[in-house]
């Protein structure tokens, strides 16, 4: 790409536009915009983008929904899912529960009130709506390059999960 002068009050600054830049901040602004849209639309439901995630994982995983479980499938850091359960639990979203053959482990069980408001966030109407501009060929094609960009940014942080959430191979939901 192109190298951009930028005079400001005390010098001239040489900006470096490159082709993997611009994607990054087209992929995170993009990621941002429809954030935005989506929390907009769980607003409405008394819930936030992170409730809704984490509703969404402890359900799918069943009774494998433990804190460490969710950590590790949300790429959230263990403290971060502690401080998530707790205002869930408080809203009355989910709840932890000790598992009686092993004391130490605690289980996150949604509440009825926490499947009522997944029921209701998982309808997705407006990020359907936005992932309906690109056709079936487009949208597999998108999820094989989000797994490769996934894949890679896994490794660099030395992270080797074995089946990541979605998995790489859409198929594999089928």
């Amino acid at each position: 790409m192109k190298s951009t002068a930028i005079r400001t009050t005390q010098q001239t600054v040489r900006v470096r536009v490159t082709t993997n830049d611009c994607l990054w901040q087209m992929l995170a602004r993009t990621n941002h915009v429809i954030s935005k849209l989506r929390h907009k639309e769980l607003r409405r439901f008394g819930i936030n983008m992170n409730d809704a995630i984490v509703l969404f994982t402890a359900l799918r995983l069943k009774k494998l929904a433990t804190p460490a479980n969710i950590s590790r499938q949300l790429f959230w850091e263990p403290h971060t899912v502690s401080e998530q359960l707790s205002g869930m639990v408080k809203k009355g979203l989910v709840k932890k529960i000790r598992d009686l053959e092993r004391p130490n482990l605690v289980r996150v069980e949604v509440t009825e009130k926490g499947i009522q408001a997944y029921q209701k966030s998982a309808k997705r109407k407006l990020t359907r709506e936005i992932m309906a501009v690109l056709s079936e060929d487009e949208q597999l094609q998108l999820w094989a390059l989000m797994a490769k960009i996934r894949k890679k940014a896994l490794s660099k942080l030395d992270l080797h999960i074995t089946e990541p959430f979605p998995p790489d191979d859409p198929d594999q939901l089928r």
